[in-house]
């Protein structure tokens, strides 16, 4: 049953569960989300937050596990400052993502300085889990050419130009330029040019 506290175009309609919706007639929702609906399924839909434009007014989502003023009543939350052009994302009451206005994003930081940058470890995984034979992660440089790769159970490789240029054997440490298999501490091949130059 739905009680309409508007108007026969049912454009907000509470039902006997609680549920609110706005431009919509039906329930039936994901029952983990369903406790505002807004749209009919036809066009864009959206939700505006218009907070002020001062130093410390912010547009806020709140996901709180209890109530009060402490860090339980927004142990999440989604915030953006209309004064610094600031998106966060705040994990136990403490902002973990930043995004500022030039687009850079912090994580670990406030205040990046760079499109990326993270403060604290970083794992990179393949679309295995990085647990399969000659499995790689790749960090792309610039472009598709310039890559550091990591190799499953092989080691760690740098190629530019899409071609290897120096490897790192994870069972040995040997480092291998020109060669991807070094049998020493430094092995370096090149069947064109024997010159290494040390200045």
């Amino acid at each position: 049953n739905m009680a309409n506290l508007s108007n026969i175009n049912n454009k907000f309609i509470v039902t006997d569960g609680g549920q609110a919706l706005i431009n919509q007639t039906a329930a039936g929702f994901n029952a983990d989300a369903d406790d505002l609906i807004v749209g009919n399924l036809s066009g864009n839909t959206g939700i505006t937050i218009a907070s002020g434009s001062s130093v410390g007014n912010y547009g806020s989502i709140y996901f709180a596990d209890g109530a009060g003023s402490g860090t339980a009543s927004k142990a999440g939350y989604i915030r953006y400052e209309q004064n610094t052009s600031k998106m966060t994302i705040g994990i136990n009451a403490v902002e973990k993502v930043a995004i500022d206005v030039s687009g850079n994003v912090g994580i670990g930081t406030t205040s990046p300085n760079h499109k990326l940058e993270i403060i604290g470890n970083t794992l990179i995984q393949g679309t295995q889990g990085f647990n399969a034979a000659n499995e790689t992660a790749d960090i792309y440089l610039g472009d598709t050419g310039s890559i550091i790769r990591g190799v499953y159970d092989v080691g760690t490789h740098i190629m530019t130009n899409g071609t290897e240029r120096l490897t790192v054997r994870g069972s040995t440490g040997n480092v291998g330029i020109g060669t991807i298999t070094p049998s020493e501490i430094l092995h370096i091949k090149d069947s064109t040019n024997t010159t290494l130059n040390i200045e």
